[in-house]
Formats: structure tokens, sequence, C-alpha cells
């Protein structure tokens, strides 16, 4: 990380992701979301639920 760049990081904060970890997800997915649920269920067997968007 160069010196310039640690003000950025630094001010990022964590956000909860939207992976349905305390409530089922209600959302209706169609074949071009896929990908995005495939990574939705990644993310939950992987149990994270903060990062940044």
């Amino acid at each position: 990380m160069f010196a310039q760049d640690r003000p950025v990081v630094e001010s990022q904060s964590p956000r909860a992701l939207p992976v349905g970890r305390t409530t089922p997800v209600t959302e209706v997915h169609g074949p071009a979301d896929r990908v995005s649920s495939a990574y939705r269920r990644y993310l939950k067997r992987l149990d994270i639920a903060l990062g940044t968007c």
C-alpha cells in the first residue's frame, strides 16, 4: 500500500452483504442472475457477511 492510498483505504467501512444470513433473501432470480446467486451462496458457505460494495 502506498502512502497516497492510505486515506482511501482507511476511510472504507465494511457493510453487511445481502447474503441472507439473518433473514432469507426474498428476491426472484432469473437466468441472468445465475452468477450473482452462485456468488451469494459461496459467501454464505464461507460465512462471510461483511465486505465493501
